[in-house]
């Protein structure tokens, strides 16, 4: 059943033909039919933002090891509709306008060498209330690639900023790919997004 006005949130990774495409987003119509589109959501206005890191393939960040919290700071802005996004504060997607909110982040991890330890990703809202966490992972003496996916739905007032972040545990400093170069294109890896649904 669609959503009132015809929302329907659903995934970004994927599209028509099965394949990976960044910015799909299944939709349905008022009588319920699902279709593909390059928009998330109609029957209400486009607010939203969209930040990355560096795209430049050479470019990471760096988490420290000791199991601090550390929030993950952007500088390319994709999309923003509502001017939720401030160099001035690269870590934070502030709030303009108030109400109900998809909020998601995506980060990809280089290969390491631990004797193990846990890694926690998720998004924060204003400095301190963890609205969303994982996945985490026990971590063997050697590991490859981790893909970190965090997703919610929160009601936001304004005033209110989210802010992702990780806590590396393990023993050694973590790399996060500021892209990630799969077989058909480039998937950008530390990236945050929030998109207003009511």
């Amino acid at each position: 059943m669609p959503m009132p006005g015809g929302q329907l949130p659903t995934t970004i990774l994927g599209g028509p033909d099965g394949a990976f495409n960044i910015g799909k987003f299944l939709r349905a119509d008022p009588s319920g039919r699902a279709f593909w589109s390059d928009i998330a959501f109609f029957g209400s206005p486009d607010i939203g933002v969209r930040v990355n890191g560096d795209v430049a393939l050479s470019n990471s960040f760096t988490v420290p090891t000791g199991g601090s919290l550390v929030a993950i700071p952007f500088s390319v802005v994709r999309k923003d509709t509502d001017t939720m996004f401030n160099l001035g504060n690269p870590t934070r997607l502030t709030f303009n306008t108030p109400g109900v909110y998809l909020l998601t982040n995506h980060m990809a991890v280089a290969a390491f060498a631990s004797t193990g330890g846990n890694i926690f990703c998720g998004i924060r809202l204003n400095g301190f209330n963890r609205i969303a966490q994982g996945p985490h992972k026990k971590l063997t003496a050697t590991d490859n690639e981790m893909f970190f996916l965090t997703s919610t739905v929160w009601n936001m007032n304004v005033g209110d900023y989210i802010e992702t972040y990780i806590i590396n545990q393990t023993d050694v400093p973590l790399t996060i790919f500021a892209s990630y170069p799969l077989s058909v294109e480039t998937q950008h890896s530390w990236e945050f997004l929030a998109q207003k649904m009511g």
